[in-house]
């Protein structure tokens, strides 16, 4: 029983990956595996490009000028204002 349960969390987990892979795939355009403020506020949905700025920088957490997904995640889940 507590297999299944197991199986079943994981399965989750990997469903919930995917589906954030395919929400970051679009965005990226040159497929580099991380976004630029450009690709970022290209695809969101605000025109204000200090809107996207701002974002960018709060969430850069390690300063590179790049969202990665573990960013880019965090971005979505605790804001989800622009997507």
């Amino acid at each position: 029983m507590r297999l299944l349960a197991l199986a079943a969390m994981l399965a989750a987990l990997c469903s919930c990956a995917t589906a954030t892979r395919d929400v970051f795939g679009p965005y990226d355009q040159d497929k580099d595996g991380k976004l630029s403020l450009e690709e970022v506020s290209k695809a969101g949905t605000k025109k204000d490009k200090t809107f996207y700025e701002k974002r960018f920088q709060y969430y850069d957490r390690d300063r590179d000028g790049y969202l990665d997904r573990n960013e880019f995640d965090l971005w979505r889940e605790v804001d989800k204002e622009g997507f």
